[in-house]
């Protein structure tokens, strides 16, 4: 991917969250702190704060995932 695609990427993106009004967060289980992190996963959070599980025990998101 080229500066260019990724500007692309970014916009569609952007264009994306607005539209359905929510962002993007990486989570990880209460039990996590510095000694591990546990239960990392991505997620979407919606206007009302409510948070919807994208995959499981994942550093990536991938298309699959979907």
């Amino acid at each position: 991917m080229n500066q260019k695609e990724l500007g692309q990427f970014k916009a569609e993106l952007k264009t994306l969250l607005k539209k359905h009004s929510v962002s993007l967060s990486f989570e990880v289980s209460g039990g996590s702190d510095t000694h591990g992190i546990h239960g990392e996963h991505f997620a979407v959070v919606d206007s009302e704060d409510k948070i919807h599980d994208l995959n499981e025990y994942s550093w990536m998101l991938y298309p699959n995932d979907l």
